[in-house]
């Protein structure tokens, strides 16, 4: 063979063709599967805890809003008021927050985790999709107590009703 048949032959076979491709479908599946209990775990947070996140986020603006009206950087007034004294934060707002949760986890929290029980059989299963759950309720409560002892008062505390970390502890194992 010459040079130009080669050449010849290589432009008449045209280039490499792909005759067979493989889909990893496990790959796939457990992809999905991951999105989806993040998913789960992200929707009984919500359902349980909703009311207080929104609340740390209204708190978190406020109080960036006076650290930039501090320092004169946006040009406008300070808002110098305790976190108490904003409407959204007065003490009876939080302690209605804190009920709704409550009752969120002594109702709605349990009908989640019954319909997780019947649908997985296995405890351990059933634990790697509840750990989340319980962490990301606990740290809700724990910033909120952390607010409680920092903007309010002792008296405005105690009338709230935050269940403390031992007893939402209790609370939330009963469920597992």
């Amino acid at each position: 063979m010459s040079s130009n048949n080669a050449i010849v032959g290589l432009v008449t076979q045209g280039g490499p063709v792909v005759r067979e491709s493989q889909v990893d479908s496990k790959k796939d599946l457990e992809k999905a599967l991951k999105v989806t209990c993040e998913e789960f775990i992200m929707t009984c947070t919500k359902l349980t805890v909703e009311p207080m996140l929104s609340f740390i986020t209204k708190v978190t603006a406020v109080k960036v809003a006076a650290l930039q009206g501090g320092s004169g950087a946006a040009g406008g007034e300070s808002d110098s008021r305790r976190l108490r004294d904003h409407a959204f934060a007065a003490p009876e707002k939080l302690a209605e927050i804190v009920q709704s949760v409550n009752e969120a986890l002594d109702t709605k929290l349990p009908t989640a985790v019954g319909k997780m029980k019947l649908y997985l059989q296995h405890p351990n299963t059933r634990n790697i999709l509840f750990k989340p759950i319980q962490s990301n309720i606990a740290e809700a409560h724990g910033q909120i107590a952390q607010l409680l002892e920092a903007e309010y008062t002792p008296d405005d505390a105690a009338g709230i009703g935050l269940l403390g970390a031992t007893e939402l502890g209790q609370k939330l194992d009963l469920l597992s």
